[in-house]
């Protein structure tokens, strides 16, 4: 059976708001995959990205994953296994120092590596590996002696706050494409901020336009609506790892679309932020947290021409 399997590398990046030793400051949470043929019908690899260099560069705790699986084009779906404790202590730089080598600290670490060994009898289309990350609190305040503080606690549960200086209650996704055969329209997969492709991205050159669909509690976002969505950003090798600059692309209808000017990797990300109100809701977190939002992302490969 002929089959072709291409890869690309659709992230999530999330951006974390946090200070001090935590070093999930500004990081993106992405899921990379690798693709062989050496071993007809083929195999993708798979690990979870944390950071700001792509395939990798942190560790990911564990105890922050929530899924993290596969869906065939027809979205039936397979877990992979992961341990929650994993990578404990990794993100405050716990490492092992050497006298013989006084230049670095060695960390041991889960990428959260995974191999699909695809089947003769695998259904022809978009495959989609996607990984979310547990929804997670962050505020920053100032106590009553006018000292700044931070932490992850609901916001009814702070005493002694002078001035909240932000709440935020988070949640982001990651996604990966690759295909058996010929590149099909992947469907929904019900995330609550979702990128979905409508350009086939195994074939995006540069010059090329590429566009996505961005998905709010399921539907389109338009232009002129409240959801701290006002565009998709995207970042490519050529512009580095910080993400300090990059490409903007208005979100209209629902619709996304940005000329990629290089190639190499890229990063798309959308992220929306929005108040917490008794009227608004959402209903459980009124009291606990200030803002809701959310983040996700898409990675691709674009090929010169």
């Amino acid at each position: 059976m002929k089959q072709k399997i291409i890869l690309m590398m659709i992230l999530t990046p999330l951006v974390m708001f946090t200070i001090g030793a935590d070093r999930a400051l500004a990081h993106n949470f992405f899921v990379s995959v690798t693709e062989s043929m050496a071993h007809p019908p083929g195999h993708i690899t798979i690990n979870l990205g944390w950071g700001h260099a792509l395939p990798m560069d942190d560790f990911l705790t564990g105890d922050k994953l929530a899924t993290y699986g596969v869906y065939d084009p027809d979205l039936k779906k397979i877990d992979f296994p992961f341990n929650p404790v994993a990578n404990k202590g990794v993100e405050n730089s716990k490492g092992k120092d050497s006298p013989d080598f006084p230049g670095g600290t060695i960390l041991e670490g889960d990428a959260y590596c995974r191999q699909l060994l695809f089947k003769d009898i695998a259904p022809q289309g978009t495959y989609q590996i996607a990984a979310s990350m547990k929804k997670t609190q962050f505020n920053i305040w100032i106590d009553q002696k006018g000292k700044e503080r931070w932490g992850r606690q609901p916001l009814d549960q702070i005493k002694g706050a002078r001035k909240v200086k932000r709440s935020l209650n988070y949640q982001s996704f990651a996604k990966a494409f690759t295909t058996v055969g010929k590149w099909t329209q992947p469907k929904a997969l019900g995330h609550d901020l979702e990128l979905i492709p409508l350009t086939d991205l195994t074939q995006v050159h540069v010059g090329d336009i590429v566009s996505f669909k961005v998905l709010y509690m399921g539907q389109p976002v338009q232009s002129d609506m409240d959801t701290g969505l006002p565009q998709l950003v995207a970042f490519g090798d050529q512009y580095g790892a910080s993400g300090e600059y990059g490409l903007k692309a208005r979100i209209s209808k629902g619709v996304a679309k940005l000329r990629v000017t290089a190639p190499g990797r890229w990063l798309a990300l959308v992220k929306t932020r929005q108040p917490v109100t008794e009227e608004s809701g959402p209903k459980e977190l009124v009291g606990k947290c200030l803002e809701v939002g959310y983040n996700a992302t898409v990675t691709f490969s674009v090929h010169s021409k």
